[in-house]
């Protein structure tokens, strides 16, 4: 209420009083004074209560007048706070605005990121392509050594046996190696989709020897090409004697001597593989030998005859071979067929692999049969002044089989075992030439030959496993023992029936990712034809081999 309508209120009262009290007092004059008088009071009684209730009125309006005053004060602080709160409002608004164009330029960006990663992810999921490698070196020692070889895997090895003829065997040799687990190598691989649910798969892999450098070429390290030649003034003399340590023959210089080959296939069905295939049975040892198939610390690594090549060691690898890989649930199934044709011989190498198993975590078994024709069995060469550097070869019909088994009864134990046979008999072909003019293998002029002995059996036992003391720490034993039947030689020299029995013990220790280091032994024991008591195949005289051989190494392994 504004102080006018206050003053309009007052002067109306007035007013009325002032009219009310002469009017009272003119109409008491008529009647009895004293009645008068005391109506007159009991009116000015009256008008005072109706004075008092104005004035409550007045005071009222008073203070309702200074309540709306503190209410427009208050109305006009709110109305200074809502302008402000406005003035914030909109400073937040324009705030979350741009909090908003920056998140919505972080997601545009984290889109196009994720689009350009997903984008390299396709391409090179589409793609497939991978370089991959092992680089494993060590030292060793060895009780008594072929001659080493500088091109190939291991320069010497444990399990072949040693003749006491030979000078550099009779003594111990420690040494750098290459491969202690893994020869060392790289390669490139493929897996690309191709559409229709097909893909094309390929694998280009070379060895190599680490401390060297030179590819793997056993072929070299047997032609002969450690003989001795000295001369003296007029006099030239020769020594002759059987060339380097025998090892994987089947790698021999090749670029891509691991394997080289193109493929293609479909889930559910399988991968058909062209080209230069392993063989199935060195596949299978692969998982189910119990020292981890280690090229200097296993007998299956060391030696491609028994180890992947069902009796000949160039078969561990098959030139010019179709091989159909496929996998059924816990079913897997592999067959290889190898056209043949080495070193100029149409039938050469010629035979087919067919390998069925089965393979849960807790348990596996595999079984495999081979079959080969004309098979080229690299010879090492006496070495002379006239014919210094060829390979002398011989032809060999054989057939091998393989028993594999696994259990792993608990997470950390896997147990393996196995059994091996294969028979080294005469050729379906019949050579008898013997000029090294013959032909080339390898790049190596060379001899070839047909086998005309009696069949050879060999049979192998091999039973151990591995054990995981922690995520970082795994230690394998196996034990081997391999029996050597007794033959007849085509001039009926009888040759004595042999055996070796190994021991493999491998310590490897997890060093980070990719890398490990490991301590690895072998201990190999040679009786009958393959120990002391061995005889020549061609003369029958007594050419004894040590009883025994070790070895003992440490080295590094990196994975990429």
């Amino acid at each position: 209420m504004t102080s006018i309508n206050r003053y309009l209120v007052r002067g109306a009262v007035a007013i009325a009083l002032s009219v009310a009290v002469p009017f009272a007092a003119q109409a008491g004059t008529a009647k009895d004074k004293d009645k008068d008088k005391e109506q007159i009071a009991t009116q000015q009684t009256e008008i005072q209560s109706v004075r008092d209730q104005i004035q409550m009125l007045v005071d009222r309006l008073n203070k309702l007048e200074a309540a709306n005053a503190q209410l427009q004060q208050s109305n006009a602080q709110l109305v200074q706070q809502n302008a402000e709160l406005k003035a914030q409002g909109e400073k937040v608004e324009k705030l979350e605005k741009a909090v908003a164009s920056s998140e919505k330029a972080r997601d545009d960006q984290s889109d196009s990121i994720a689009k350009v990663a997903a984008k390299v992810a396709s391409v090179a999921a589409g793609s497939g392509v991978e370089l991959y490698g092992i680089l494993d070196a060590g030292v060793a020692t060895i009780q008594h050594s072929l001659t080493g070889g500088t091109t190939f895997s291991s320069t010497f090895q444990p399990f072949d046996p040693v003749s006491q003829g030979i000078a550099v065997g009779k003594g111990g040799q420690t040494q750098m190696y290459n491969g202690g687990l893994n020869d060392s190598r790289w390669g490139i691989r493929a897996n690309k989709d191709i559409g229709n649910g097909l893909r094309v798969t390929f694998a280009l892999e070379s060895g190599f020897n680490l401390p060297t450098g030179q590819l793997n070429n056993q072929a070299i390290n047997m032609a002969g090409t450690t003989g001795v030649k000295t001369t003296s003034g007029t006099t030239t003399t020769t020594t002759s004697h059987t060339a380097s340590i025998n090892l994987n023959s089947a790698l021999d210089g090749q670029l891509f001597g691991r394997q080289a080959w193109v493929g293609i296939g479909k889930d559910g069905i399988g991968t058909l593989q062209l080209g230069r295939n392993t063989n199935p049975i060195g596949d299978v040892l692969g998982g189910y030998d119990p020292a981890l198939k280690a090229d200097l610390f296993s007998p299956f690594g060391i030696s491609g005859t028994i180890g992947g090549g069902g009796g000949v060691s160039e078969l561990t690898r098959l030139d010019n071979s179709a091989k159909y890989v496929a996998k059924f649930g816990d079913v897997n199934v592999t067959a290889a067929y190898a056209i043949g044709g080495a070193a100029g011989i149409p039938s050469a190498d010629q035979g087919y692999v067919v390998n069925v198993g089965y393979e849960n975590k807790l348990f596996g078994a595999q079984f495999v049969y081979s079959s080969f024709r004309n098979a080229i069995k690299d010879g090492t060469n006496t070495w002379s002044v006239t014919s210094p550097y060829y390979l002398k070869d011989t032809l060999y019909d054989v057939n091998a089989m393989l028993v594999a088994l696994k259990a792993k009864p608990t997470d950390n134990l896997t147990l393996k075992g196995g059994f091996e046979h294969y028979a080294l008999t005469k050729p379906s072909l019949t050579l008898t030439s013997s000029s090294v003019t013959d032909g080339m293998i390898f790049g190596i002029p060379a001899t070839f030959t047909s086998y005309t002995d009696g069949n050879q059996p060999v049979d192998i036992y091999f039973v151990g496993g591995d054990y995981k003391f922690s995520p970082k720490v795994l230690v394998a034993l196996g034990f081997y023992d391999f029996a050597y039947g007794s033959y007849k030689t085509a001039s009926n020299i009888a040759v004595p029936s042999g055996g070796i029995k190994d021991v493999s013990l491998i310590f490897d220790y997890t060093l980070g990712k990719n890398t490990d280091w490991y301590v690895g032994y072998m201990y190999s024991q040679f009786g009958g034809q393959k120990g002391a008591s061995a005889i020549s195949t061609s003369t029958g005289a007594a050419s004894p081999n040590f009883s025994t051989n070790s070895i003992l190494g440490s080295g590094l392994r990196f994975k990429f």
